[in-house]
């Protein structure tokens, strides 16, 4: 797969988006979207889930508007809070009367665009729906914030990402107690897809007055106890809720999924993707409300520059690789067991191929590219990523050599010129290939055949050194028994 395809614009469009006529009533159109989900809401005497948050199945956070075969207007979930909040009656009115008219999209063309034109396109106009239409103008489907996300699927990548980098510190809350209207004018006033709900808790802290001596003070903390969407604000309309009356604690999803401010955003993904939500509620160990953190933050942590740089760096690697599995393989053609050795990581670097166009994992693929050796360092020379094949040679994994300086693992007395191959890197000066041995997690030595690359970001300066080795020990005692004297 090329580095274009791992970004396609074409693959994170959804075809198949809610579509209605200009003359249909906001009734029936809420009725479409929340049609195919549910939710685990009190008043609702129909739903016979138990999950406490909503599960997404056939439903749509939008509708396109077509007429004549023309896109004339789009209604999302956010339209819908914003009517509710301004007062407006939703029965007998049409589509038409309400729709957004002034329609941002994007158009395909054989330029090729790639995913990012999208994001950078949702993000400058600050809208989460944008509308793809072909060379004709004609509708081809919809892509949003959620289907760009689960397109570039960037679970290693984002490891390296703190919540606290990209989190929303700024959060719109209410008491438990609030209605559900005020709720909703809350949404509306700040332009927010949804409110956390608190509960407000004193605690006393402890401040230096003028001659050193401390005082106790009580402050407020705030608790997230639940959560209010816009999308939940559609099932609510959908029910015919006395929205005045009805307090946000009687309907709000319960228990939240907290994360805190000093997880990767690799974790917000995965735990995401498994409860399938589009926001998650950051807290302190104390539980305390630090922020809130939406599919909108992941897809700006990514730099579409430094992920295509990547891209073309592991393809240049597995040329790399291959080239030098045939150079091995037409070497020891006498010798069987290096023969079989060879064929044995051709057919692995085919699975592992296979893998990179199935999973579309960045990271991933630079550890799992091969059976060579693969580790990559920071600036300090510490492990940030450490493959299969080094677990394999050495007996290591990789949360056990994590953030651990590479120079740990090699015999003592060949650390000094490790080290001076590491600078001479970090000065752009790459050394052709290089030996070390490696001490197993047995005790036992591995004799290593390095050969390394620099990802430099635009001032020139390293960034990261990607090493990829080979393991010559058995080689290495091959040789060492050729030539010993028959006896």
């Amino acid at each position: 797969m090329s580095v274009n395809q791992w970004f396609s614009l074409e693959k994170a469009i959804e075809r198949e988006p809610l579509i209605v006529t200009p003359d249909i009533t906001i009734v029936e159109v809420i009725g479409l979207m929340s049609q195919g989900w549910v939710r685990n809401c009190p008043l609702d005497n129909d739903n016979s889930t138990d999950d406490n948050f909503p599960v997404r199945k056939h439903s749509s956070s939008c509708a396109v508007v077509v007429h004549d075969g023309l896109l004339v207007g789009i209604f999302t979930e956010r339209d819908v809070v914003r009517l509710i909040a301004a007062g407006r009656t939703l029965q007998g009115i049409t589509i038409a009367e309400v729709m957004s008219r002034e329609l941002v999209t994007l158009k395909t063309d054989r330029t090729n665009q790639d995913i990012f034109a999208a994001r950078n396109l949702m993000h400058q106009h600050g809208i989460r729906h944008l509308p793809i239409m072909d060379e004709c103008d004609q509708l081809l489907g919809i892509i949003s914030s959620e289907g760009i996300r689960r397109q570039i699927r960037p679970t290693q990548w984002l490891r390296f990402c703190k919540v606290a980098e990209v989190m929303n510190s700024q959060v719109v809350h209410a008491p438990l107690t609030v209605s559900l209207m005020n709720v909703i004018k809350l949404m509306a006033n700040h332009h927010v897809s949804c409110v956390v709900l608190v509960q407000k808790v004193k605690e006393r802290v402890q401040k230096l007055t003028g001659n050193e001596e401390s005082s106790d003070t009580e402050a407020c903390a705030l608790l997230p106890i639940g959560i209010i969407t816009e999308r939940d604000i559609l099932q609510f309309q959908r029910l015919e809720l006395n929205l005045e009356f009805i307090q946000a604690q009687a309907v709000m999803s319960a228990p939240l999924f907290l994360i805190n401010p000093e997880d990767s955003l690799w974790a917000v993904q995965s735990l995401m993707d498994y409860h399938k939500v589009r926001r998650l509620v950051v807290a302190s160990s104390q539980a305390e409300l630090r922020g809130i953190i939406t599919q909108t933050s992941l897809l700006q942590a990514l730099d579409p520059t430094e992920m295509y740089e990547v891209l073309e760096l592991l393809e240049q690697k597995v040329e790399e690789l291959e080239t030098e599995k045939r150079k091995l393989s037409e070497s020891y053609t006498t010798q069987s067991q290096l023969y079989q050795q060879t064929q044995k990581a051709l057919e692995e670097s085919h699975k592992v191929e296979k893998s990179l166009r199935k999973e579309n994992n960045l990271i991933s693929t630079i550890l799992d590219v091969a059976a060579a050796l693969i580790v990559v360092l920071d600036k300090e020379g510490k492990i940030l990523s450490f493959n299969q094949a080094c677990e394999i040679a050495i007996g290591y994994s990789f949360e056990e050599v994590e953030s651990k300086q590479v120079w740990d693992l090699i015999v003592p007395e060949e650390i000094e010129t490790t080290i001076e191959v590491f600078e001479q890197l970090q000065r752009g000066e790459f050394p052709i290939q290089y030996d070390n041995h490696w001490i197993a997690k047995d005790g036992s030595l591995r004799l290593i055949t390095w050969s390394n690359t620099c990802l430099i970001d635009n001032d020139g300066s390293v960034n990261y050194i990607i090493a990829t080795g080979i393991d010559i020990t058995r080689e290495s005692k091959l040789r060492l028994s050729s030539c010993a004297p028959n006896i």
